[in-house]
């Protein structure tokens, strides 16, 4: 089942928390081993009290990390800026009891960088650079030296040589310091653009290929519906004929119940071979007739008083728009059909209550349809366009997929929600205003 984009965002923090857990412990197990080799190779203890308490922390804070992964426990938007700063906090610690900018190990500041890099803003990821920059300066004055090492020794050193072995080391740390201080800065400015010119990618593509199925399973739908068609058309003429017969021999004046009956019919099959006739030419099989450009409120008026004739909803609450609306929208056979599509799922969910709303701003005009039926379900809105579903009992949901297709082809929008204050269900289709200098035609 495809997860909405808040259980995405979830699985996204989820793995991120993962895998920065992952890299503590990495970090905690290198800084035991690293520790563990310096005893072993100079017999001296550092201040092993202190690394203790500052790996039991680590892990600690491990352990909550893992909670908030695997337990779901609520988190705040900054999660993954918060672990980063942990990180460098502790790690900054363990070099200022492990001699500080003499530890070889300084080097891993740039992997919380990285870190910051690919998953926060730009700001974020200069913020920490500077900060890990800051910190291993300060690590050159402020730290406790390691038994046996650190620059201030070579100062007590009264030989010349000892003072040239003093100046060339602290260049050698002041130029990883250095090197360091560049790399950082590059990673901060440069890789935070690369990542997130692939995120943008990564989207699009993931944009392209759920419009490609959707367009595929349009095309697909257009063509059965085009199939169905032309074998529906064999069996109406039939019935026309047949309707047309009996009309004939079974006159008004002698049988005027059944000719109504037989008139009535008569119309309903015009009806469908209308209807089959707009699928073929949705489908593409015949030239598209009926496009304009024309006045939303007139247009409007008419496509809803059709539908009114041909349902007769007896409760249809609907004011005309035709004087208070002239700004012209774009409109064809097939946005006549999708608003009548809607119009009728309204009145299939509610026949003795629909009412139609008309709000126009700057943009667009929006139409709010609402009823008092069962409602829509709680995922409806965002399945609506992306799968085949209705909130009617029996409903296929072919109706409303190409609904959509067809508002958001001519770059109008369209949503289904409940209005618990007032009971109803409403599904909302906004339409673009065209501007330019667009002829202006009758809507057939």
């Amino acid at each position: 089942m495809k997860k909405s984009p808040y259980q995405q965002q979830q699985s996204l923090e989820e793995k991120s928390l993962n895998r920065m857990l992952a890299m503590r412990n990495l970090l905690i197990i290198g800084e035991i081993a690293a520790t563990m080799i310096f005893v072993l190779w100079q017999g001296e203890m550092p201040n092993i009290t202190a690394l203790v308490l500052l790996w039991a922390t680590m892990i600690a804070w491990n352990a909550l990390t893992y909670l908030k992964a695997h337990k779901k426990v609520a988190s705040h938007n900054n999660e993954a800026l918060l672990q980063i700063s942990f990180d460098i906090s502790a790690f900054t610690l363990f070099l200022y009891f492990t001699g500080g900018a003499t530890n070889p190990l300084g080097w891993y500041y740039l992997v919380p960088i990285m870190i910051s890099a690919t998953l926060l803003p730009k700001r974020h990821t200069l913020a920490i650079a500077v900060a890990c920059i800051l910190f291993y300066l300060l690590l050159f004055k402020y730290y406790v030296p390691l038994p046996g090492f650190g620059m201030d020794e070579h100062a007590h050193h009264a030989m010349p040589k000892s003072v040239e072995i003093d100046s060339a080391f602290s260049l050698h740390i002041f130029g990883m310091w250095f090197g360091f201080a560049v790399s950082a800065l590059l990673v901060a400015w440069f890789v935070v653009d690369l990542a997130q010119a692939l995120r943008e990618r990564d989207e699009n593509l993931a944009l392209a290929r759920q419009q490609a199925m959707k367009d595929q399973q349009l095309v697909a739908m257009a063509t059965l519906a085009t199939g169905a068609a032309h074998e529906l058309g064999t069996p109406l003429g039939t019935m026309m004929l047949v309707s047309e017969h009996l009309d004939e021999e079974y006159p008004k004046e002698e049988y005027p119940e059944l000719n109504d009956a037989i008139k009535t019919l008569n119309e309903q099959i015009l009806r469908c071979k209308e209807a089959l006739s707009l699928i073929s030419t949705a489908a593409g099989e015949s030239h598209l007739e009926g496009g304009t450009v024309c006045a939303a409120g007139p247009y409007l008026d008419q496509v809803i008083n059709n539908w009114q004739k041909q349902r007769k909803v007896s409760g249809l609450i609907y004011e005309s728009q035709s004087a208070r609306l002239t700004a012209r929208i774009l409109a064809d056979l097939t946005v006549t059909q999708a608003i009548t599509n809607i119009l009728n799922n309204a009145a299939d969910a509610s026949p003795g209550y629909v009412e139609v709303k008309i709000e126009a701003d700057a943009s667009g005009v929006l139409i709010s349809v609402l009823d008092k039926g069962s409602g829509f379900p709680e995922d409806f809105c965002y399945k609506l366009g992306e799968e085949l579903i209705s909130s009617k009992e029996h409903g296929l949901g072919i109706g409303l997929l190409l609904t959509h297709a067809t508002i958001h082809r001519i770059g109008g929008q369209i949503k289904c929600f409940n209005d618990e204050k007032s009971g109803v269900s409403c599904t909302q289709v906004r339409l673009p205003f065209i501007t330019g200098s667009a002829s202006k035609t009758d809507v057939r």
